[in-house]
């Protein structure tokens, strides 16, 4: 008797969420003033409701980067907020510029001394 394989893969829905299904999943707290940090960034729910305070909420990052959060299956609308603490991936902070000038300005002196 011969066995057959069936092939592993099935066709999906021409409805199927591509760019959530496969997002990655995060888990944090609701502060008392309905904020939520997710990587440097500080986030504010603007649909509140008391009972989210320090909850925990389900944070979806999808491969572009593009982020939403869901309390209980239920997705939050959301405001980024400016803080001066946002993650900067591109641009040199101010601090990184500073660091990088003091290292090359004691390279040069320790260049002198020779």
């Amino acid at each position: 008797m011969a066995l057959y394989i069936y092939p592993s893969f099935r066709k999906l829905s021409k409805d199927f969420d591509y760019e959530w299904s496969f997002a990655l999943e995060y888990t944090r707290t609701v502060g008392n003033d309905y904020t939520i940090r997710y990587k440097g960034n500080m986030y504010q729910i603007e649909n509140t409701s008391s009972l989210l305070r320090k909850r925990k909420v389900t944070v979806k990052e999808n491969i572009s980067g593009k982020i939403k959060m869901f309390y209980k299956g239920e997705e939050l609308r959301l405001r980024k907020i400016e803080t001066g603490n946002e993650v900067k991936t591109e641009e040199k902070t101010e601090t990184e510029e500073r660091t990088q000038k003091k290292e090359k300005q004691g390279k040069e002196k320790g260049n002198r001394r020779v």
